[in-house]
């Protein structure tokens, strides 16, 4: 059976199991760290399957092209190892790719090797296993696997051991993976480049969710019609599917640095509503700097910092709303909620984005003018006694929004 590998991701549904904080973490070597970690996966309780914890768009991607093969999900955390995505986990804090600020590799004296901290930690976690006990478990179909160039790096010595049935198995999904594999392996990289947001309507999107784009184009429009093949012709066909797209020039934005971009999303923090979803729109689209995703981040986080804690209303507890809610998905793996709530509340969480042309005559928003006949007759009837308001209202719902999936009436 095919089985499908992604990476975490940083953001996650849920509470953080306060102990599971790389921060409460002691200095020390990369074994007594790596050991401390582990105490501490062994004293927490699962709550929720891991594809319900991991948010994104780049695990949407790979879970929709699970679902489209029937196969298994795994994720591959430097916190956990090698997870079944069915599998219950539970919400942590960690990450061990290097350079960054809050790296639990910052907490380590001596060898801070990513390879080392992956094999200890893999070896011996309560949730998840080394890569090379997954792979002996799945003996035939392909291995697909989905990850930017700072994890394969993770699990670049147990993909060294794999058998040479395993690697003719092995499909890589990436931007110039060809660069990082070894050359044993370059073959076995399928060939996607940005080409790929040409192909046709849900497969554009951002470099961070570039791998797990091409793996769903590659499962629904390589694979599902044509089952079987090997690397070279899985190789030609992906070269095949993209030769009649030309490459869309990359986007020339502007270059700032972080004390200039900190100060466009201050003068821009009222129009975007304190949301960093909105505000990197903002600071990309309307104002055309360049700002990659995992910068903009951190950028955003010190600006609230040096603002005395400044926070979108999501932060404010008082500020938020709770409500019971069914999940499903349309389209291209869109998530739609369905719940009820109060019309008091819509005002206190949306606005209207009308339709307008701004300064330079380019159309904005969605919602066209109001009537005001129309609007006057609405409020008229509602003020009856005996109203009647069955209307669904569609709320375009920004990444601060939390789905909690649990059982019975306790799913909000």
């Amino acid at each position: 059976m095919t089985i499908i590998l992604t990476n975490c991701t940083n953001r996650k549904r849920g509470v953080i199991v306060p102990s599971l904080d790389q921060d409460n973490l002691s200095p020390g070597t990369i074994e007594s760290v790596a050991s401390q970690w582990l105490a501490l996966l062994r004293s927490a309780h699962a709550i929720n399957p891991a594809r319900d914890i991991y948010c994104g768009r780049s695990f949407r991607e790979a879970e929709a092209a699970s679902r489209a093969l029937s196969c298994p999900l795994y994720v591959v955390s430097a916190g956990l190892g090698v997870v079944n995505s069915d599998l219950s986990v539970p919400v942590y804090n960690l990450t061990a790719i290097p350079n960054q600020g809050n790296s639990v590799l910052n907490k380590i004296c001596g060898d801070i090797s990513p390879q080392t901290w992956w094999s200890i930690i893999s070896r011996a976690n309560p949730f998840g296993s080394p890569l090379t006990q997954v792979l002996n478990n799945h003996s035939d179909g392909l291995i697909l696997i989905a990850l930017p160039r700072t994890y394969l790096k993770l699990i670049r010595n147990e993909i060294l051991q794999c058998t040479m049935s395993q690697q003719s198995r092995l499909r890589f999904f990436g931007k110039n993976l060809n660069a990082v594999l070894p050359s044993s392996l370059t073959k076995n990289w399928m060939p996607y480049d940005d080409r790929l947001d040409g192909v046709g309507s849900g497969h554009s999107g951002t470099q961070s969710d570039f791998a797990q784009r091409a793996l769903r184009h590659f499962v629904l429009r390589i694979i599902s019609p044509c089952a079987g093949g090997d690397t070279d012709t899985h190789r030609s066909m992906v070269l095949e599917s993209l030769s009649s797209i030309v490459r869309p020039p990359p986007p020339k934005r502007q270059r700032l640095s972080d004390l200039e971009i900190g100060k466009a999303i201050l003068d821009n923090w009222k129009l975007g509503k304190g949301q960093s979803s909105l505000l990197l729109h903002i600071i990309r689209h309307d104002l055309n700097i360049a700002c990659e995703q995992s910068r903009f981040r951190e950028i955003y986080h010190s600006v609230i910092k040096s603002r005395g804690g400044m926070q979108v209303k999501k932060q404010n507890k008082k500020d938020e709303i709770v409500v019971r809610a069914l999940r499903t998905h349309q389209g291209n793996e869109i998530e739609v909620f369905a719940f009820f709530i109060y019309g008091s509340d819509i005002t206190r969480i949306a606005d209207i984005s009308r339709i307008a042309r701004d300064d330079g005559d380019e159309l904005k928003g969605f919602q066209r003018s109001e009537i005001k006949n129309h609007v006057k007759s609405i409020v008229d009837y509602l003020n009856t006694d005996d109203a009647l308001f069955p209307n669904a209202i569609i709320l375009a719902l920004s990444n601060e929004v939390e789905f909690r999936q649990s059982r019975g009436a306790e799913s909000r």
